[in-house]
């Protein structure tokens, strides 16, 4: 059943005779001539696999096991044809494939690769890498944790990050976040 489906995937991108396509923010970036880190976005096809393995509200660990082996084929079909010509450029080495997100990203590469990865059939975009800018973080000793701790609970300024995602604005009309829920998706 999953090879079946997953062959089905695969022929209705073949079958659409659709390319891959390189964005224009990418192709400006290498007219200056430099190598790039590049991420291949693919569709997403959780829903393609949500319907096989449908979760429910308290599934059994097969039923998880399932459904991530589903996607995990799926994803690997969609992907194939692409990293079986990344093979063959030589670029193996610096391809990394990420199954939950449907991606590949590839470090240091030239336009000329990328322009014989565009032109494999597939429903697919070549694009920049995200970079993303990061504050260092700065440790405290663990025997000043309980005084850093303090300080901290009883300081009025409110966290860089806090203001922000606007909390205070929220808080401010009375919700504090009970009861909320959050979900984190990792394409670790």
């Amino acid at each position: 059943m999953k090879l079946f489906l997953s062959l089905i995937v695969v022929a209705t991108f073949v079958a659409s005779g659709q390319a891959g396509r390189i964005t224009d923010a990418l192709q400006a970036v290498f007219l200056r001539g430099t190598r790039q880190d590049v991420v291949i976005d693919f569709p997403n096809v959780m829903g393609h696999a949500l319907p096989i393995g449908h979760l429910g509200s308290n599934p059994s660990e097969a039923a998880q096991t399932n459904f991530i082996n589903t996607l995990r084929a799926q994803t690997r079909a969609v992907q194939l044809p692409v990293l079986n010509a990344i093979q063959s450029l030589g670029l193996s080495e610096k391809a990394t494939p990420f199954w939950i997100a449907n991606r590949i990203e590839l470090k240091g590469v030239e336009i000329g690769p990328l322009r014989a990865l565009a032109a494999i059939p597939g429903n697919f975009v070549i694009r920049e890498g995200i970079r993303v800018k990061a504050f260092p973080v700065v440790e405290t000793p663990a025997d000043d944790q309980e005084s850093y701790n303090r300080r901290s609970r009883q300081s009025s300024d409110t966290p860089y990050g806090v203001t922000k995602v606007g909390a205070p604005n929220v808080w401010a009309k009375g919700n504090k976040g009970e009861g909320i829920v959050i979900g984190v998706k990792s394409i670790l």
